[in-house]
């Protein structure tokens, strides 16, 4: 019996691009589930198309950043000309400016959809 070696690799890379493929997007499918409100649906999945094992996550909301690290409080200020809507009770505001609590208690979902998911 004779194994080509080149047919080998080409053969375990094929299976692993599927398994990584296949477990990244389990991991993406768990992070839009754990991800707060419009967040979920800015979750993408990429496969390196060279091969060599690679699935990135990637949330590309502008405020992911503010969700998985803690923040100080701070203003929020309208663009010029623009004000900010808000909604409390049902009942809608509108302001130039807002006062921010911060958020005190981070929300890493990427890594808790990671670590949910075991493979």
């Amino acid at each position: 019996m004779t194994i080509n070696p080149v047919a080998a690799r080409r053969l375990a890379e094929g299976s692993s691009r599927t398994l990584v493929a296949r477990t990244t997007e389990k991991v993406a499918t768990a992070a839009r589930i754990m991800a707060p409100g419009s967040m979920k649906t800015k979750i993408r999945v990429i496969i390196s198309p060279a091969g060599g094992g690679l699935g990135i996550i990637v949330s590309e909301h502008p405020a992911t950043t503010f969700v998985i690290y803690k923040t100080r409080a701070h203003e929020i200020k309208a663009k010029q000309g623009k004000m900010l809507k808000f909604t409390i009770n049902g009942e809608d505001f509108y302001r130039r400016k807002v006062w921010h609590p911060g958020n005190q208690h981070p929300n890493n979902f990427l890594l808790k959809a990671l670590e949910a998911s075991r493979f």
